[in-house]
């Protein structure tokens, strides 16, 4: 059994993506977490301060809170193209709440010049995974392991 750190099990699930990807991950009641990643590689992970009620926010305070975030993306994508000097960003993955994603996922498209989603990996509906936020970095754990790689 081998001891996994959460954002490298996301990392995991991303296996599939050939360019940059930025991913916005929010655990319950915890604040958000972005992470970019290239080529299986994390370059940034960083916690959203501030982000813990945004399943409880609603109208203006949503709307303001959700460009607040995406300041921050476009501050991570800014960093890694120009610092890193990485190839552009084109897709922001989300793993937020399901009650509110929608909503973010509309602001923040309006904000930023990227093509803006929801995640899905299709191995949780091939092995009836969870559908949860919390379990998807337990997810990219089991897929680590039964690839063989080691993390």
């Amino acid at each position: 059994v081998d001891i996994q750190i959460e954002e490298l099990s996301l990392v995991n699930l991303l296996d599939h993506e050939e360019a940059p990807t930025l991913l916005m991950w929010q655990r319950p009641e915890q604040d958000v977490h972005i992470l970019l990643v290239h080529q299986k590689a994390l370059f940034l992970s960083r916690s959203l301060r501030g982000t813990a009620g945004l399943s409880q926010m609603k109208g203006e305070l949503l709307a303001g809170l959700v460009d607040s975030m995406s300041l921050e993306v476009q501050r991570a994508l800014d960093y890694f193209e120009s610092n890193l000097r990485q190839p552009p960003v084109r897709n922001v993955l989300l793993m937020l709440d399901e009650s509110h994603q929608e909503n973010v996922k509309s602001i923040m498209s309006a904000n930023l010049d990227v093509n803006i989603q929801a995640f899905e990996h299709p191995k949780q509906q091939e092995m009836n995974f969870p559908s949860e936020i919390a379990s998807l970095p337990l997810l990219g754990a089991y897929l680590s392991d039964s690839s063989g790689e080691v993390s």
